[in-house]
């Protein structure tokens, strides 16, 4: 099921591609000896609608591969394109592991939602009753008057993850977002996402550092090196969705984390 990623791109629609990462290279420089190699020609799509998930060793460069997809990296050479513009020119959404640190703590959930509104200068009812439409359009019920604090764990990342969806990105990039949750939170959380996706019809990448998430949530799984990062495999994942998280236990999903162990580099 593996195929080399250069084989892959070639077979992907070009006019459903959303996303086009090509040959990126970027190093950290160092004031007292030789820059640090962090990405070393990292190419890949991602289409219309599809979520992709990468998976490598701690410290291999993932987050800073985000970062550049998200145009807030200088990179050395190589280009990020997406819907066939520069980062700058599109509508990114970027949500972090650290969500408690990226919910303002002054603003409601309605507050915090609707955000990007406001900063357009749209007034506070209609903000208010635009984002009690959207959440009821993915059924998706939260306290509106609560502040960050009195929400729980999966809460405060529900309404990150909805803060950036309401502002309609042409991406959504995801570091590792559900990371800081407990286990039960986390499996729950997965669910509640799954649907709003495909609800949404959203294009996602998402780090993660579990290959069971990576696989359940996503039609394709990027395998990346140590650092310096490369592209190491491409892996589809051709469950329908959404996928309920008895999957797992199944031998077809075993299958495909066995080829993903197969590719990880140790």
């Amino acid at each position: 099921m593996h195929h080399d990623a250069t084989t892959a791109n070639k077979e992907q629609n070009s006019e459903s591609v959303c996303l086009r990462a090509t040959d990126l290279q970027f190093a950290y420089p160092s004031p007292t000896g030789a820059p640090t190699n962090v990405l070393d020609g990292v190419s890949f799509m991602v289409a219309e609608h599809e979520t992709v998930s990468i998976v490598g060793p701690n410290g291999c460069g993932k987050s800073t591969l985000l970062l550049a997809v998200a145009g807030l990296l200088g990179l050395d050479s190589g280009t990020v394109s997406i819907r066939g513009k520069p980062p700058c020119e599109v509508s990114v959404g970027l949500v972090f592991q650290n969500y408690r640190e990226s919910l303002l703590p002054w603003r409601t959930t309605e507050s915090n939602i609707g955000f990007s509104l406001e900063l357009k200068g749209v007034g506070r009812e209609e903000r208010a009753e635009k984002v009690s439409s959207f959440l009821q359009e993915l059924h998706v019920e939260l306290p509106l008057d609560r502040y960050p604090y009195q929400l729980s764990g999966g809460q405060q990342q529900t309404v990150s993850i909805l803060r950036a969806l309401f502002a309609a990105p042409d991406v959504l990039l995801l570091d590792e977002p559900f990371a800081s949750l407990d286990y039960r939170a986390r499996l729950n959380m997965h669910q509640r996402i799954q649907e709003i996706f495909h609800q949404t019809q959203q294009t996602v990448l998402l780090v993660s550092h579990e290959i069971d998430e990576a696989i359940l949530l996503s039609d394709r799984v990027l395998v990346i090196s140590h650092r310096p990062a490369k592209v190491l495999a491409e892996i589809g994942v051709g469950f329908p969705k959404p996928r309920p998280r008895e999957l797992v236990l199944t031998d077809a999903f075993l299958r495909i984390k066995r080829e993903i162990f197969a590719r990880f580099p140790l």
